[in-house]
């Protein structure tokens, strides 16, 4: 289901089933995958449903009934509704529908101050470690292999999970050592060099694996399928207990994603060890990781000055400009 999400009418029933679909169809016309965003649209459907909506309209209290912030819901969570739900309200009133669109500042969502995990250098030994060493299951008879190269390669290539879940063999170039990443975030492809160490362990592991063909996983499930986001993230939390590293709860961390937030930190604390000049390597940094500008890295990177002041420093100064918008935009 997470690597094609064909739109299935019986997944819609309310008076705007038609509308729904159609507006998924051009929203990946126009080049958005919509995977998480159909499932919102589903259960919005749902929600038109409970709420006995009889004609093709979308009112006002019904639209503010779904924005609402929900009890254990992320921001982000909340935000993706919001910005669904408001596109969706455009396209009908495109059609000539009577819907009710957000006028913007409208809804004020809670502020995300979530902060990302970095794990230090002793812990990713230790997680790597342990995933190594995975015992053989025998429901499961890939995963003592697969452990340790898949969260090996998460890191050291500071991939996103849904780009590892998603590698195929035929996108692992073990003889220039590159992994090809194809309709990545922002439906970007790119090129990942990995160390020599990493593509020498992947050539031993592929051996002990029964692999087909070009299309198979490089990481196989217990079916010999992909894995999906879901699935990696509870093979995460396995490595987190083992460890005995805490977990914060929903939307606290540490996350999966924080592997890629790490390799980031780790690279930029190396090349100013190093003495190297950042405005020369962000770009590198930023290109390796799949975004679309520097400034979106800098974002990215944007760490708690306290903790790591050896990084937060150098990139103040490279970005002063971007963080003064920033705060101002905090205060108005």
């Amino acid at each position: 289901m997470y690597m094609s999400m064909e739109i299935r009418p019986e997944d819609f029933n309310s008076p705007l089933r038609n509308q729904i679909m159609d507006f998924i169809s051009e929203r990946r016309t126009c080049g958005s995958k919509y995977i998480c965003e159909y499932h919102h649209l589903r259960r919005f459907d749902k929600f038109l449903c409970s709420r006995m909506l009889d004609s093709q309209k979308l009112p006002r209290e019904l639209v503010l009934e779904w924005i609402a912030w929900r009890e254990a819901e992320s921001p982000l969570s909340q935000k993706c509704r919001i910005s669904v739900a408001s596109l969706f309200a455009k396209f009908l009133v495109n059609r000539d529908i009577d819907a009710f669109v957000l006028p913007r500042g409208m809804c004020r969502m809670a502020k995300w101050n979530f902060c990302p995990y970095i794990f230090s250098h002793e812990e990713i030994g230790k997680i790597i470690f342990v995933a190594d060493n995975w015992k053989p299951v025998q429901n499961a008879p890939f995963l003592h292999l697969v452990m340790g190269e898949l969260f090996r390669v998460i890191y050291t290539c500071g991939l996103r999970d849904g780009e590892a879940a998603r590698l195929k063999l035929s996108e692992t170039d073990l003889d220039r050592g590159i992994l090809v990443i194809r309709q990545g975030k922002f439906r970007k492809d790119r090129l990942v060099p990995m160390a020599d160490s990493t593509t020498a362990r992947l050539r031993k592991y592929l051996e002990k694996l029964p692999l087909k063909g070009p299309s198979d996983p490089l990481f196989p499930n217990r079916a010999g399928k992909h894995y999906t986001p879901s699935s990696l993230y509870l093979l995460f939390r396995q490595l987190l207990w083992k460890l005995r590293i805490p977990h914060g709860g929903r939307s606290k961390g540490p996350r999966l994603h924080d592997l890629r937030h790490t390799f980031a930190v780790h690279r930029l604390e190396s090349w100013i060890k190093e003495g190297v000049d950042l405005n020369s390597k962000l770009p590198l940094l930023s290109a390796y990781l799949g975004h679309v500008g520097i400034a979106g890295t800098q974002r990215y990177l944007k760490l708690t000055p306290g903790a790591f002041p050896d990084i937060t420093r150098p990139l103040d100064l490279m970005f002063a400009k971007v963080y003064n918008k920033e705060r101002q935009n905090e205060h108005n």
